[in-house]
């Protein structure tokens, strides 16, 4: 081979390894937070359209009220 030592390429070994576990480490998390982002955002569209309703419920008595 050139001009590598079996040291060196047991340490480029090594941290070959250990990137890999890094990023599986990483896809996990990445995985956990989308499914979690996912879970937020549909409490969250829940959340609007109540308000919306409640709002315009609230408006609708308002009007209906002062108009009688």
């Amino acid at each position: 081979m050139a001009d590598i030592s079996e040291k060196e390429i047991g340490r480029l070994i090594e941290k070959v390894e250990s990137t890999e576990r890094m990023m599986q480490e990483m896809t996990t998390r990445m995985t956990n937070l989308e499914a979690q982002l996912h879970t937020q955002r549909g409490l969250g569209i829940g959340l609007l359209i109540a308000i919306t309703t409640v709002t315009a419920s609230g408006a609708s008595l308002i009007t209906r009220w002062l108009n009688a």
